[in-house]
């Protein structure tokens, strides 16, 4: 195998985990219980392929650009009509928006979301009518 078949598959790999962890991201959003769980299974393949403590993890979080974390918490956002509260994201976004952004508000506000997060914030509605208005 080339080097550049080689490059090819690691590239194919990753954007396959890439869209693994959103989907996870998507099925699980608003579930506090749900986003927590595997977290501290290091046996686990979810622990293994994303957290950051394992290698590939730390290669796939390095494989995401800034705006595709934000776009992971639009749509999460969209999702749940509301700013997601942490407690209702994946562990391993939750995990790499720490990693890249510092707080979590910031990373918020990054993303265009309202940095009152959770139910009882401003809705997704809300945000749109505020671009709206500036656009």
């Amino acid at each position: 195998m080339t080097d550049t078949n080689i490059r090819e598959k690691d590239k194919q790999q990753k954007k396959y985990l890439k869209d693994m962890l959103f989907k996870l991201c998507m099925d699980n959003a608003g579930d506090a219980e749900k986003c927590d769980r595997l977290r501290e299974d290091n046996t686990s393949g979810i622990w293994k392929c994303y957290s950051l403590k394992s290698n590939l993890g730390k290669e796939v979080y390095s494989a995401f650009s800034d705006s595709e974390l934000l776009m992971m918490l639009v749509s999460i956002a969209e999702k749940l009509h509301h700013s997601p509260a942490k407690k209702e994201v994946f562990w391993t976004l939750r995990e790499y928006i720490k990693e890249r952004f510092g707080k979590w508000p910031y990373a918020l506000t990054m993303a265009g979301l309202s940095k009152s997060a959770g139910k009882g914030g401003p809705t997704f509605e809300h945000r749109e009518k505020n671009l709206n208005k500036k656009g």
